[in-house]
This record gives C-alpha cells, structure tokens and sequence, in this order.
C-alpha cells in the first residue's frame, strides 16, 4: 500500500459514521498526535473522497494546525465502504488491553514527560487547548453537500464536491 499526503480540505467525512469522542479522549488523541505525528494513515474511497476511517484524527491533526494527512486509497463500492468503516470502528473486533497494563503504564511513567497522557491525566497536558466536541473542523474536511465545487480556505484549491 501506497500512503500519498492530501490536502485536508480534499477530503469528505462521512455521513453514516457511527464514531464519536469525548472532549477528554479528543484532547488526548490531538496530544498524541502531536507528540508522536500521524503514525496511522486515514482510508478513504477514491471514488468519492470519503473517509472511511479516521474522522477523528483529521480533526485532531486540525486542531494542530496540519493542512495534510496521510492517507490510504481503497476503491469500494457505497455498501463495502459502509461495511469496512463499521469494521474499522468497532469496539467488539477491536480487543481490549491485557492485565498486564498496569505494570506497562507504571514503567513508562517519567518517561520524557508522558506521565500525565499515559496516566490519563489530560487536563495537565497544556499542549492542547480545551476541545469541544461540538466544534466545527477548522477547514474542509465536510459533510458530502449538494454543492458541485468547493474550495480550500487553507490553499484556495478548487475540487468537486
């Protein structure tokens, strides 16, 4: 596979996702983003530019200021694209952490300042502002729309919508 960087605002959410996050779980991935980049590219369908996985690291990478992300192309039709977006965000195929999780936490801890994130405590993580979940994305990626173009308020790029 192939991981091309694209332009944000290139980019189409998702109508049917089924995601959504809290504030605090938006602070600490955009925290997480922004000490250890865009590890995780984002899927999307080239055949209409949504994204099938990865709304909410767009919208962290935003809230860093990014304009691009990395991301991978799959080319499937509307029911497959549905089918691999609910599989890529299911919790029930997605396992859960071992016992031995504590003991990983607690070895990390001083560990180049991660205490706070690795701890779960997101509130003395002062590298991102406060998130509500209810905001906007600061640029293009939207909801599939009516409207036949739209442009890019980061680059001024025109694409179809």
């Amino acid at each position: 596979m192939k991981v091309e960087q694209v332009e944000i605002c290139r980019l189409r959410a998702a109508k049917y996702n089924p995601r959504q996050i809290s504030g605090r779980a938006m602070q600490g991935l955009t925290a997480s983003l922004g000490r250890f980049g865009m590890v995780q590219p984002v899927v999307v369908n080239s055949r209409n530019l949504t994204v099938v996985g990865g709304h909410q690291r767009i919208k962290a990478a935003e809230r860093l200021g990014l304009s691009k992300v990395p991301v991978i192309w799959v080319d499937l039709p509307d029911d497959q694209e549905k089918a691999l977006n609910v599989a890529l965000n299911s919790p029930a195929i997605a396992g859960e952490f071992t016992d031995d999780l504590q003991q990983l936490l607690e070895s990390l801890a001083g560990v180049d300042g991660y205490d706070d994130l690795l701890l779960a405590d997101l509130e003395a993580a002062e590298m991102v502002p406060d998130f509500d979940p209810d905001d906007e994305p600061a640029s293009g990626l939207d909801e599939v729309s009516e409207k036949p173009m739209h442009q890019c308020p980061n680059c001024g790029h025109s694409f179809e919508a």
